[in-house]
């Protein structure tokens, strides 16, 4: 990277927007059931996974090279105030709905579950047991528990790459962690690996967010020649996808790579349109809320035996607008705003505008 060029990702108004089509998609996803013409809405959650990868990358690297150092303890601590205060409260209201109005079969899953998703292992609940519809209402905290696994290793890892080798060298190791996991996904799926353990288990599902964490360092390094190299190498990757199957690995890294060509348009910004959009961005600031409370609610709504279509979607997204909005404001915000107690880097943080020096640019410090 030059060294006379800042680093600073600050707020980028676009990615709300792509947050509201990830969660959007997801909610249309599970109205339906899984089923046309929204049957592909499940890559609402690989969006999700790309974006918190490059975010998070993004805030470590930034946070390297204002400092030298990124303080773990308090990288965890603002990731805890982020996630923790409306899982609780969710995981809570779970179990009240279904022992109110759920069947037995609802009550036993969403108890079962519960602790799963407050210690991040339901996905492993799903894998290891195919086609078993576990969780009850708390079935979809799986993608929750992905991405804390990860947390709890990539900041590790790309913490002692960028001290060793810096961004250049985190950049090919995250591109052949990422390959690696997909092609794992592949082998896996053509040996007749039952398609839930691919789905949701975390080496194979969870390179996903790898793709994330490889545009972040891309972006860090600012090279435009290998941006347009993601977009075409996402459309050949769409293409195929389409001609191989309608689900499974390809169409996966497919969506992932997609989305990585709109984030890296929305951090150059250059999204403009739907992304862009001013309700989009006020639903994705509220879209973590929308994914946690919104298929809670499904499930409550295809407990009380609304089945799945338009009706169902007519009593889910104006549900899970409102009370994620309570949930923003009561829960979300409150906790968010305790984030100072666990700052970021040296005296300047991270939010500052830093200036990297040529050696900071090579090692990442």
């Amino acid at each position: 990277m030059n060294s006379a060029q800042s680093l600073r990702l600050g707020h980028r108004p676009a990615l709300d927007g792509l947050r509201a089509i990830a969660v959007l998609a997801v909610l249309f996803n599970h109205a339906w059931a899984e089923q046309p013409p929204f049957a592909g809405g499940q890559i609402g959650v690989d969006i999700f996974f790309v974006l918190s990868g490059f975010l998070i990358t993004t805030l470590i690297v930034e946070e390297h090279r204002a400092s030298g150092r990124v303080r773990l303890r308090n990288f965890y601590g603002r990731r805890g105030l982020r996630i923790l205060p409306v899982l609780v409260v969710v995981v809570c209201v779970a179990e009240l709905l279904a022992t109110l109005i759920g069947s037995p079969a609802s009550r036993a899953d969403t108890l079962r579950a519960a602790p799963e998703a407050l210690l991040f292992v339901q996905n492993w609940d799903l894998a290891l047991h195919q086609g078993v519809p576990l969780g009850g209402y708390l079935g979809h905290t799986w993608s929750l528990s992905i991405e804390e696994q990860f947390y709890v290793v990539w900041p590790i890892v790309l913490i002692g790459l960028l001290r060793i080798r810096g961004i250049v060298f985190a950049l090919k190791v995250s591109i052949a962690l990422a390959f690696a996991g997909q092609l794992l996904s592949v082998l896996m799926s053509l040996r007749g690996t039952a398609s839930y353990f691919v789905y949701f288990a975390t080496p194979t599902h969870g390179s996903v967010l790898l793709v994330g964490c490889a545009l972040a360092l891309l972006w860090a390094e600012r090279r435009p020649s290998l941006s347009k190299l993601t977009a075409v190498a996402a459309s050949v990757f769409m293409a195929l996808a389409l001609m191989v199957a309608p689900t499974g690995p390809l169409p996966e890294l497919a969506a992932a790579l997609c989305a990585g060509v709109l984030i890296l348009r929305a951090v150059e910004g250059r999204a403009g349109g739907l992304l862009d959009n001013r309700v989009m961005r006020w639903i994705g600031r509220r879209s973590y809320g929308m994914y946690l409370w919104g298929l809670t609610i499904d499930a409550a709504v295809a407990g009380i035996g609304v089945g799945p279509g338009l009706l169902r979607l007519a009593l889910d997204l104006p549900l899970a607008i409102a009370v994620a909005s309570l949930s923003f404001v009561l829960i979300e915000r409150p906790f968010l705003s305790l984030k100072h107690r666990f700052p970021a880097g040296g005296s300047g943080g991270v939010h500052s505008t830093v200036t990297a020096s040529a050696g900071a640019a090579r090692a990442g410090g």
